[in-house]
């Protein structure tokens, strides 16, 4: 085909496109219509963003690897574990805890759960569910069926699906490589309840990871602790014991002095022991220190917050419209197009 030929038949379909142009604008102006409405319709969301990482390589100290693994407490785990760190975060006991969580929103002081339910009005979407017509959370009534079926309701709620992006989730948690950064989103129609939820979620997956990374550790240490005590208390009644029978010496047979012999051997054994139990309890003190995950937050919301997407029905409605027009012209075109090779 020649150049030529090229532009006749641009111009042919330039002609035809020209010639449907008031279909083409019709479409157009359903399109922006529709966006326009829909965004007009639709709540504004506020997005708090917390951004934070962990720190948990055992390389910081040469050579406390291989020290912590002699002990039987675990070595280095071999990278940060950021997969377990987002698998424990969506688990339903964080989220529970999230909504079990205290929090002052709007001037009101209440449970994370109960302020959800008021500031979303659920009563109403519940109502054909008897058990929650008027449920709220209280000291009394966390073991009963309505709290159950209410919690698994929010916890949904708070973590929508994961594998959908498009997700209306209130919770979020998403890792980047490059970075390594963790960035937590909370994001809901209320910003002081978008910046408490992302706040309360961090501090609940810190405590938990922490305490889940060196459960091990502290049972050893307080293992340790509880033998050097009661080595101790062995030492301490032997020296009392030894210094008793010193201050008898002259006045009892030679015979006497065995119990005082054997005093004084305990004592070395029990000094040797303590000594040996404390140098141990120190290192795993020690080492215990230094494999603790470090978190640290690096961005961390602050009101006011701003809204997941800024365009107004305006901008949307310039959006349906030019959508809306290529896409009539793309129908009419290819109208054209299919009628020809059917009469071809």
């Amino acid at each position: 085909m020649s150049i030529k030929e090229i532009f006749e038949l641009i111009k042919v379909y330039l002609n035809i496109v020209w010639s449907k142009k008031i279909w083409i604008v019709i479409c157009a102006l359903l399109f922006s219509v529709f966006l326009g409405v829909r965004a007009k319709l639709q709540p504004d969301i506020y997005k708090a963003k917390l951004s934070f990482i962990v720190n948990e390589d055992d390389s910081r100290m040469p050579g406390i690897g291989s020290i912590v693994g002699g002990l039987g407490l675990g070595g280095n785990s071999g990278g940060k574990n950021y997969e377990k760190i987002m698998g424990i975060a969506r688990s339903n006991k964080l989220l529970e805890q999230v909504l079990m969580e205290k929090a002052t929103i709007n001037g009101s002081t209440d449970w994370i759960g109960n302020h959800i339910i008021k500031l979303y009005n659920y009563h109403e979407s519940w109502e054909e569910h008897y058990l929650l017509s008027d449920f709220l959370y209280s000291p009394t009534n966390l073991s009963s069926k309505a709290a159950i079926v209410s919690t698994k309701k929010l916890v949904s709620l708070l973590r929508g699906d994961p594998s959908d992006s498009y997700s209306n989730s209130m919770l979020s948690i998403n890792y980047n490589s490059e970075s390594t950064f963790l960035t937590i989103l909370g994001k809901t129609e209320y910003p002081d309840l978008s910046v408490k939820l992302a706040k309360i979620w961090y501090d609940k997956i810190l405590t938990f990871y922490v305490q889940n990374s060196t459960e091990k550790q502290q049972k050893t240490l307080d293992r340790l602790t509880a033998k050097s005590d009661s080595i101790y208390t062995l030492l301490v009644g032997s020296e009392t014991q030894l210094a008793k029978g010193t201050d008898k010496m002259g006045l009892i047979k030679a015979i006497d002095n065995l119990p005082i012999s054997q005093q004084s051997r305990n004592l070395k054994i029990y000094v040797g022991m303590y000594a040996e139990v404390i140098k141990n309890k120190e290192t795993t003190s020690f080492l215990l220190e230094n494999k603790m995950p470090y978190f640290q937050t690096i961005d961390t919301p602050i009101l006011p917050i701003n809204k997941m997407n800024n365009w107004g029905w305006f901008i949307w409605s310039i959006v349906g419209f030019i959508a809306g027009g290529l896409l009539g012209v793309v129908l009419v075109a290819g109208r054209h197009y299919i009628i020809q090779e059917l009469n071809a």
